[in-house]
């Protein structure tokens, strides 16, 4: 842990140096202000990161939702078409225990 909030003070330094108006003249500024450009392209890469990391789960939760939708679509269909294909049977088996009765008095 202690490294990393060293690597976070010259970092810190280096962009306070690198911001300035001073020329980067010696070895130990270099050092700062490389290490400052390295931590900075870290931020920003995971930033970035984040970001794509959000917007993919955005898209697989408009996708699921989407799927949802479709699979609901299909099912109220498949609903519809039994209860379609139930009032079918109902009124053969209404019409046959009808004939079926009728042909009972002829015997």
């Amino acid at each position: 842990m202690g490294w990393v909030v060293a690597i976070l003070i010259v970092a810190l330094w280096g962009n306070l140096y690198l911001f300035s108006v001073n020329d980067v003249d010696g070895d130990i500024a270099t050092f700062m202000v490389d290490i400052a450009v390295l931590v900075d392209l870290l931020i920003i890469g995971y930033v970035i990161y984040l970001i794509v990391d959000k917007l993919k789960i955005k898209a697989r939760d408009v996708n699921n939702a989407n799927v949802s939708t479709k699979k609901q679509d299909v099912i109220n269909e498949l609903t519809e078409q039994l209860k379609q294909k139930q009032e079918i049977l109902t009124r053969f088996e209404n019409y046959y225990n009808k004939k079926q009765h009728i042909f009972s008095w002829v015997r």
